[in-house]
């Protein structure tokens, strides 16, 4: 399986961009495949390695969504959303998975807790052999005020606010994922834009790790990784990595001085170390810096689909029903023409006719 991370910092842009540079989101997939995968050299047309697209910071409200934007104009895909329901054009992401190599055994949109649910933050899709959660965790607003996210966006909130709901945010994803793992014996890859750092090889020195996070951020996030829990794959396979980052400062031009953090990880429970065949930061060269602030993460792992054959799950098909309007009139029905009625319907309809008389 091949799996893509990226905080897209708003979705409908960054689609229409990927579009036209590479096609298709299936093109934009298979570039970055065929750039960074481990097996580039090895015969194409292996049927197991299937696709997923882990997108953050879509932006996107539930009416927003198009046939378009939810990926359905290219073929083989599914793709499950997770909106804002508190902010119009704010947070929320989405994941788009080959189907029906990858089609969910069940899907979860933005239903972690009630006391962090509403900012379209979490979405956790069961493909069978793994669980994939895909988030993005909310940002403390350190160093100013932001506004506040929690109730309907018109009011402002300190820093201290948002630290704790953030605070809040990492606890439960931390129990869910403990949960899956302890209780449930899943495996899971949990990747998204975390807003943390875990030390000072993740933060340019202009930018210093004290400045940029308080303790307590950086200890919620040291909590996924403790007790081997998780496993942060790109630190594992690059340790002595000292200038690889994820997000950059456009105002700043941040990206070209590499002035950046690595803020978005892709994590595997131990079950899945050993399937790791690649983990990485993917280049400006492969995906343009001028689509994203974020570097997207690519993972290639020793994942092979469980093949069991099953319907689409609920929350694709109401997705499907809504966008592409399969209720839609035929064109016979527009201009008026009765449809062809057989002759057993005219005998069924004479013979009501004089039940009723």
């Amino acid at each position: 399986m091949k799996l893509v991370c990226w905080n897209v910092n708003g979705w409908n842009p960054t689609c229409e961009k990927v579009k036209e540079r590479f096609t298709s989101v299936r093109g934009f997939l298979d570039h970055i495949v065929s750039e960074l995968s481990s097996s580039k050299g090895q015969e194409e047309g292996n049927s197991d390695d299937g696709v997923v697209l882990c997108l953050q910071e879509v932006k996107l409200t539930e009416d927003k969504l198009t046939k378009e934007n939810c990926v359905m104009d290219d073929e083989g895909f599914e793709s499950y959303w997770a909106c804002c329901r508190k902010r119009r054009g704010y947070s929320g992401v989405a994941t788009i998975l080959d189907s029906p190599m990858f089609r969910p055994h069940g899907v979860q949109l933005d239903t972690l807790s009630q006391t962090v649910d509403g900012e379209g933050r979490f979405l956790s899709v069961d493909i069978g052999p793994c669980v994939v959660i895909n988030v993005y965790v909310p940002n403390s607003g350190l160093g100013k005020k932001s506004k506040s996210n929690v109730g309907d966006g018109s009011e402002e909130c300190t820093e201290g606010e948002r630290v704790r709901y953030k605070l809040e945010f990492l606890k439960q994803l931390l129990e869910h994922c403990r949960q899956l793992v302890e209780e449930e014996k899943k495996e899971v890859i949990l990747v998204g834009d975390f807003n943390a750092c875990f030390d000072a090889r993740d933060v340019h020195p202009a930018i210093g790790l004290e400045k940029a996070f308080l303790e307590c951020e950086i200890q919620a996030l040291h909590a996924f990784t403790k007790n081997g829990l998780f496993t942060d794959v790109f630190r594992r396979r690059h340790p002595m990595a000292h200038t690889s980052y994820t997000c950059f400062d456009e105002r700043t031009n941040a990206r070209a001085y590499n002035r950046g953090v690595r803020i978005d990880f892709v994590f595997v429970t131990a079950g899945l170390v050993p399937l790791v065949k690649q983990c990485s930061i993917v280049p400006g060269t492969t995906v343009p810096a001028k689509l994203s602030d974020h570097c997207a993460l690519f993972l290639d792992i020793d994942i092979v689909p469980d093949r069991e054959e099953r319907k689409p799950v609920q929350e694709w098909r109401m997705l499907r029903k809504k966008l592409l309007n399969t209720n839609q009139k035929t064109i016979l029905g527009m201009f008026g023409k009765r449809p062809l009625v057989s002759k057993s319907d005219e005998n069924d309809t004479n013979v009501g006719k004089k039940a009723k008389s």
